[in-house]
């Protein structure tokens, strides 16, 4: 896992003076939503870590 969210470069669309969007190179894009897949993970990890575990049968018998 990546430590650390990628480098990013955007390059920013102003309109009237102020920056209204930003694009990003696609390789960017990609790096950033890897990385916020793989904290989602953690954050997920995080939430059932104390939940009692099941076995798989257990699991789809709720289904």
């Amino acid at each position: 896992m990546k430590k650390h969210p990628p480098d990013l470069h955007p390059f920013f669309i102003e309109k009237n003076g102020k920056k209204e969007s930003a694009v990003i190179p696609i390789s960017e894009y990609e790096s950033l939503v890897e990385y916020l897949e793989e904290v989602d993970d953690i954050f997920d990890y995080a939430l059932r870590r104390n939940e009692e575990e099941i076995n798989i049968e257990e699991a789809l018998e709720d289904e």
